[in-house]
């Protein structure tokens, strides 16, 4: 997604900036995202990589569980049970995060409901680590019980629903 002045007034203005497409090749819901919170980055990392907060801004998020981890930290195995709607099983989502110095997450499907899930989160500070831009990509695609235009339909509404919670939730949270 590009950055310019007309973006950077609604992003000041508070807003999320979001594209949410379909792909060509496959029923692949491809997603940009971009909104700026004022909080140092550190402070946003922490929240976003939380597990056991998870529930608290990710809509419709049931459990967070983290299966497997590096030692190191550089990466993690989570597991996510989502409840779309009353009239489907709930979905499960297994991926891998890969954590590229507090400042980049980059997660891929291992196994689930979905039959691809691919992305990255990345934080950018701003006003001298202040405050963080926050760009989210990703690339989702249903296995064949879940209508792709509703996984599409509900990024869209869901992806600026994580980023407000999240700012909400950075925003709110004791000072360093």
């Amino acid at each position: 997604m590009q950055i310019g002045p007309a973006e950077e007034t609604r992003l000041a203005a508070g807003e999320v900036l979001l594209d949410v497409l379909r792909t060509d090749d496959t029923d692949a819901a491809r997603v940009s995202a971009v909104v700026d919170i004022e909080a140092p980055p550190d402070t946003v990392w922490t929240i976003m990589t939380d597990c056991e907060r998870a529930p608290r801004f990710v809509p419709n998020l049931v459990s967070c569980k983290v299966l497997d981890r590096d030692p190191a930290a550089a990466w993690d195995i989570r597991e996510h049970k989502i409840d779309w709607a009353w009239f489907m099983p709930v979905v499960t989502h297994v991926f891998r995060s890969d954590y590229e110095g507090m400042r980049r997450l980059r997660f891929s499907r291992v196994s689930g409901d979905l039959k691809e899930a691919a992305g990255e989160w990345r934080l950018e500070p701003l006003r001298t680590g202040r405050a963080t831009r926050v760009f989210y990509t990703s690339r989702l695609a249903p296995n064949g019980w879940i209508p792709t235009g509703m996984v599409r339909a509900q990024m869209k509404e869901d992806i600026p629903k994580v980023l407000n919670a999240l700012r909400r939730e950075c925003v709110a949270a004791p000072k360093k």
